[in-house]
């Protein structure tokens, strides 16, 4: 069980940017989940939760919603980085070996190398992006969400890492 600061499940507003804790919850989940679409920036879209598990103070239901978040980006970016090498390694292959009369007959015409690793890595993607959304559903209908495994690392992170006690936070 998340302990809290002050016994309640979670207060109504986020220390951040005074918005309510569950709206915040859910946009966490959200923008690591469509951030992750964007190239380049999606190897990076966990920092977003990473910032927002640092910095809330008030609420360990935002904190762990960011936790969780934060663990699903840093799945995604590596399941991404593993699949794009396997495409990159399968373009070179065919590349460099793909004129040899030896290599097309073991491995037939090649037209698109790397392809199959681009689907299963697309398929990963669309996967945490469904999770993603409805861990936001649930976040913003205030109720906790816990991911096998992932579940027990964010209550791990909350309960044991305590936020600052003075952090800029950036006010728009």
């Amino acid at each position: 069980m998340i302990r809290t600061n002050s016994g309640k499940i979670h207060p109504r507003r986020s220390s951040l940017w005074n918005i309510p804790t569950n709206t915040l919850s859910a946009l966490v989940y959200l923008a690591c989940a469509l951030f992750a679409f964007i190239p380049i920036v999606g190897y990076f879209a966990w920092a977003m939760a990473f910032y927002v598990f640092v910095a809330e103070r008030n609420s360990n239901f935002v904190r762990f919603s960011a936790a969780q978040a934060f663990c699903l980006g840093i799945i995604r970016m590596i399941i991404a980085i593993v699949f794009d090498s396997i495409s990159m390694v399968a373009k070179h292959t065919v590349a460099m070996y793909g004129s040899d009369p030896n290599f097309i007959a073991f491995w037939g015409e090649v037209t698109n190398p790397g392809l199959g690793a681009r689907i299963i890595g697309a398929i990963f993607a669309i996967a945490l992006t469904i999770v993603s959304c409805y861990a936001a559903y649930r976040a913003y209908k205030k109720k906790l969400l816990r991911m096998p495994l992932l579940g027990d690392f964010s209550e791990f992170l909350v309960n044991d890492i305590k936020p600052p006690k003075r952090f800029r936070v950036f006010k728009p």
